[in-house]
């Protein structure tokens, strides 16, 4: 069994670009020269801060690709365990277990295939929520300013300087939006309004706790207990007790 716990998540394994994946990705290769069957323990979320988006489905199928070329019999992708309820654990789930049996499916098309079966009519707004952060850390990616391992817990992945206030505050607004537009008749998964409203509300926990930690550099203190009392709040209205 092989557990890449020390490696950067930002990056596929088999990404040359990442410097620091270079070593596991020749320590899996010389592993498959001498064995033929592995256990794979990898690692989906961040342990310092479960709820903070971790971007990581842009490479999913280049690493299950990795271990299928090993002879990988076994894989368990960690993620927060000891809490549920988070957007994006639940939609990363849906589309492992998918490719786990069919490296031919489609990435866009299975993470697009689960939002529209939750979320039902406000498909639309989560799809550009997803977007929203995707594109937002694929653009940090791209100028080479951020890895991620599983205990980042400071700048920059956890900092307000490369996480823009306004691009938080506009996937609340967003689904804010989705939640005020969701109306009974226009449902068609069999799911109610008002369950529909809390898998929006719940997404909001993501760019509300990234503010949180950040609050200070970018409102200051004085606003900042009303805010965190809003948060908390909203957690304990859905029983989350791990961040």
């Amino acid at each position: 069994r092989i557990a890449p716990i020390f490696q950067c998540y930002y990056h596929a394994f088999s990404d040359e670009s990442c410097s620091k994946n270079s070593k596991i990705i020749n320590i899996f290769k010389g592993w498959d020269v001498v064995g033929d069957h592995f256990m794979i323990w990898d690692y989906q979320c961040n342990f310092v801060e479960y709820f903070w988006y971790y971007p990581t489905n842009h490479y999913l199928k280049e690493n299950l690709q990795t271990y299928a070329e090993m002879g990988v019999v076994n894989i368990m992708n960690q993620s927060s365990y000891t809490q549920d309820k988070i957007w994006f654990d639940q939609l990363r789930s849906y589309v492992s277990s998918k490719l786990y049996w069919n490296l031919d499916w489609d990435m866009e098309y299975l993470i697009n295939e689960f939002i529209e079966l939750y979320y039902d009519s406000a498909a639309p707004a989560v799809k550009e929520v997803y977007r929203l952060f995707d594109d937002y850390y694929a653009s940090l990616r791209m100028d080479g300013k951020l890895t991620v391992s599983i205990l980042s817990d400071t700048s920059p992945f956890l900092g307000g300087e490369i996480h823009e206030v306004n691009w938080l505050n506009r996937i609340i607004s967003t689904i804010d939006n989705a939640m005020a537009n969701v109306k009974e008749e226009a449902l068609t998964t069999g799911i109610s309004a008002e369950e529909l409203r809390e898998r929006l509300e719940l997404i909001k926990l993501t760019p509300m706790r990234m503010i949180l930690r950040n609050y200070t550099s970018y409102y200051g203190e004085e606003t900042k207990k009303s805010y965190a009392i809003e948060f908390f709040d909203l957690c304990d209205k859905y029983g989350i007790v791990f961040l």
